[in-house]
């Protein structure tokens, strides 16, 4: 049965970096994460999906589906959306009217969602991506975005738990920052 790889995560926890080591470095099909788009499986900073419907598009096409899920550690995740926020290079996840002490509100292609707080946000997510996992380990992993220190291990971490088919014999790394298009520099080792 042939399987594909859907990446999800919370905003600024490194969905587009491991897109593309993925991409770069499987043969199984990576559903795409551009920016601000909803591939057939959801957009790639929801929740994590319901598992009947999972289910159902895998006895309909014959496909098995695997998820990552990619989260940071809370303080570490507010410092980069607060970077991201603030300053001329605004996440469109992020509006003006995004933060305040009447709630938190989060930005997505189906319409704004809207949480207690920031954190209540966060719990939430990952909360979600927790479960997925500890209810369905063969079918999603966690990926904390510490992890792309290592990208050689991160990628073993990948093909081990999720059966992944290499490409090469070795692997890509990333050597620099990717942007939302996803181009990069790459190199091989």
């Amino acid at each position: 049965m042939e399987s594909i790889v859907k990446i999800m995560g919370l905003p600024r926890a490194g969905t587009n970096a491991i897109n593309v080591l993925a991409n770069l470095n499987f043969n199984n099909y990576v559903c795409n994460l551009r920016y601000g788009q909803i591939d057939f499986l959801g957009w790639k900073h929801s929740y994590a999906p319901n598992i009947d419907t999972i289910n159902l598009i895998e006895k309909r096409s014959n496909i098995e589906i695997k998820f990552i899920f990619c989260f940071r550690d809370y303080e570490d995740w507010f410092d980069a959306i607060n970077k991201r926020y603030s300053g001329s290079n605004k996440s469109s996840e992020f509006l003006d009217i995004s933060f305040g002490y009447d709630g938190f509100l989060f930005n997505t292609p189906l319409g704004i969602e809207m949480y207690e707080n920031v954190y209540d946000f966060y719990i939430k997510r990952v909360n979600s991506y927790i479960e997925f996992c500890n209810l369905h380990s063969n079918k999603g992993i966690l990926i904390n975005y510490n992890e792309l220190k290592d990208q050689e291990k991160l990628l073993d971490k990948l093909k081990d738990n999720l059966s992944l088919e290499k490409s090469f014999d070795t692997y890509t790394y990333l050597k620099k920052k990717i942007s939302f298009n996803n181009e990069v520099t790459s190199i091989k080792i």
